[in-house]
């Protein structure tokens, strides 16, 4: 695999991480604006990667 396919895998593996530090399994999390802020950014981190992923290999 290339540097690239390598780089995107690893924002996706870290945006996943990151959203479940912050969920941490627990519901009432997502009460708290901040959480659900770092929460949603991440997921959308995490769609942008995987979107140019899927471009850079199609």
């Amino acid at each position: 695999m290339n540097d690239v396919i390598l780089n995107k895998i690893s924002v996706i593996e870290r945006c996943i991480n990151r959203i479940n530090e912050e969920y941490d399994n627990n519901p009432e999390n997502l009460r708290n604006y901040t959480k659900q802020d770092s929460i949603i950014l991440n997921i959308q981190r995490a769609c942008r990667a995987s979107i140019d992923l899927a471009i850079y290999m199609i």
